[in-house]
Formats: C-alpha cells, structure tokens, sequence
C-alpha cells in the first residue's frame, strides 16, 4: 500500500465520528443510486470515494451551520420533531429517522444540514425539499441581480423600460423557433409540458420515476 494511501486510511481511523458519517452518508443516499455512492468520479477515481460522504465532511470542515440553524436563517420553520423533516418520508420508512435520531444522540440541533436538506427531498414529485429550494432560488437569484447586463438592470442603459416588458412576452417557444429550424406548428407554445393535443408527442419523456 502506497505511503499516502496508509496515512489518508490512519487518518480516517482517527475520525471520532467515521462510523457515524459512513451512516449518515447511507441514510441521506438511501434513495439513490448506486453509482452515485461509488462509481461518481469514475472507476480510476477513489474506489470508496462518494458524494454523500465528502459533502458531509465538507460541511463540517467549512464550518456550516447546522440544519435547523440554516432553515431558520432562510426564515424556514425550525424543526422540533423528527417526523417535521419529510412526514412523507417518515410514514414509509420510518426505520431512517430513528437511525438519524440515534447518530445524532436525540438531538435535532446537530443535524448537518446535507443529511437534513437531502431527507427534505420530494421524490414523488422529483424536487428537492423547502431549504435546498430556498438555497437554489438565492443563488440564482444573486448571480441575476449581480450581473450588470441582465435585461432588467435598466441602470446599464441598454434597454428601456419598455423594451424589458417586451422580452418579458418571449418564451421558450419564441427561441426555439427563431433559432433553429424547428416551424411554428411543429412544437408546442409551452415547450415545458406535454398535452395530448401538442404536435410533438414525447412517449420517452423523463420524469422523476425514470
């Protein structure tokens, strides 16, 4: 065994907690795939190496907050009884949250909030949950209002009021047509859903059950 490879495994071993993240990564994961928990970064890549478990530990080095502790700052309802997480969830597969209680020790103030933010998942509907929606909307929203060229900065001086309610009218459907050569009859006005009378039928269309 290579040098390197004999300390990272004596570091791991040091970890007071490797036995909890290891379960705690499987619980957060436990309704995906296998490939995600192994195969992520490719075969040649660390063959224990998984999404899960390094975000875990990321958190925790970079010091994030606690889940509870982020839901409140996204002004989220504070958690104050493990079935609160997803109730959806919980009446399946109740056996995850009494694991998830048992890691951390009954107290819901130390859930890291990857574990929490990924057991928020509606997957029923293929969506995360409320805090992780929350933390995607800000950061889009940051990076729009951050950019001096987005089209409703009327402060660059590029468009007029008027002409930023005029692009608001474009769709999907206005692009697709004007830029490629997909015709006007040939795709739906709302390129986003499927409906029996739309020309072009999608019997292959992902959804979250694929």
């Amino acid at each position: 065994m290579p040098p390197i490879t004999t300390f990272i495994y004596s570091l791991i071993n040091l970890l007071e907690n490797s036995k909890s993240i290891i379960q705690l990564q499987l619980i957060c994961m436990h309704s995906h795939s296998h490939l995600l928990l192994d195969k992520l970064l490719g075969p040649m890549d660390f063959s224990r190496r998984d999404l899960a478990a390094l975000n875990i530990m990321r958190g925790r080095d970079n010091g994030l907050p606690d889940y509870n502790t982020v839901r409140r700052s996204f002004r989220l309802p504070t958690i104050t009884n493990w079935t609160m997480i997803n109730p959806a969830l919980f009446a399946k597969k109740p056996e995850i949250f009494e694991q998830l209680s048992d890691l951390y020790g009954e107290n819901l103030d130390n859930i890291d909030v990857y574990v929490g933010g990924m057991l928020e998942s509606e997957y029923d509907r293929g969506r995360p949950g409320p805090l992780f929606r929350a933390i995607i909307k800000e950061q889009f929203e940051r990076i729009r209002d951050a950019d001096r060229f987005w089209f409703e900065n009327t402060e660059n001086g590029i468009f007029t009021p008027q002409e930023v309610e005029e692009i608001k009218k474009i769709r999907m459907w206005d692009v697709l047509v004007n830029a490629t050569l997909i015709t006007s009859d040939a795709i739906q006005k709302n390129v986003f859903l499927f409906r029996e009378s739309d020309p072009c039928p999608q019997p292959g269309q992902l959804n979250s059950t694929v």
